[in-house]
């Protein structure tokens, strides 16, 4: 059986204010057709350690690169247009709660129906999402954590179709759970070695 490969991603980032920017990038998503262009399908990890995490794909997912979105790392693909996206920036936010919080106001404006859960897998909060006259659905899990440079903020938004949206919730839930995390690296330091890996050893999310 073949190893799986790492995928790095290695590409300076602008400082974007996630309360902000989050729910219109999640109203867009409700609009993005699936990019075209994806990693190879024997790549089953993606690393950054520009934010200090990495990625596992699920059986039958595909990364690409191509998100459109200079916070968004990578998406996950599925044959049927399932998605997940992951999104990565710094935050005020002190739970995850509280960034789900503040990032509710915004989701009114865009059309877009909040049903909160709570906990999720892995100290996350958990929302799901709907628009209507839409046939997709979301769910979006908020992590955030400290870092050097202060506070991380995580979002995973799975965007499936109705009908397939619960059994593509345990996707969400293993990319969740088989995430590593690890120190970002400083703003202007130089590579780190070993960049790209699948950071194994790192220290899990708060």
């Amino acid at each position: 059986m073949p190893t799986p490969r790492s995928v790095s991603r290695v590409r300076g980032a602008r400082e974007t204010n996630i309360p902000g920017a989050l729910a219109w990038m999640v109203a867009s998503a409700l609009l993005w057709p699936p990019p075209v262009e994806a990693i190879g399908p024997g790549d089953r990890r993606f690393s950054s350690s520009r934010v200090g995490i990495s990625i596992e794909a699920p059986a039958g997912w595909t990364f690409s690169q191509h998100t459109g979105y200079t916070d968004t790392l990578v998406l996950l693909l599925h044959p049927d247009g399932s998605r997940i996206s992951v999104t990565v920036g710094p935050t005020a936010a002190l739970s995850s709660a509280a960034l789900y919080e503040q990032n509710r106001p915004g989701f009114a404006t865009q059309g877009l129906v909040a049903s909160p859960l709570g906990a999720g897998v892995r100290g996350t909060f958990a929302v799901d999402l709907s628009a209507r006259g839409r046939p997709d659905q979301l769910r979006q899990l908020y992590l955030t954590r400290d870092v050097p440079q202060g506070r991380q903020a995580i979002v995973f938004t799975l965007v499936s179709r109705t009908g397939a949206f619960a059994s593509r919730v345990a996707a969400l839930d293993f990319v969740v759970t088989r995430m590593t995390l690890d120190e970002p690296l400083p703003p202007s330091g130089p590579a780190r070695a070993g960049a790209g890996s699948s950071g194994a050893g790192g220290r899990p999310g708060r």
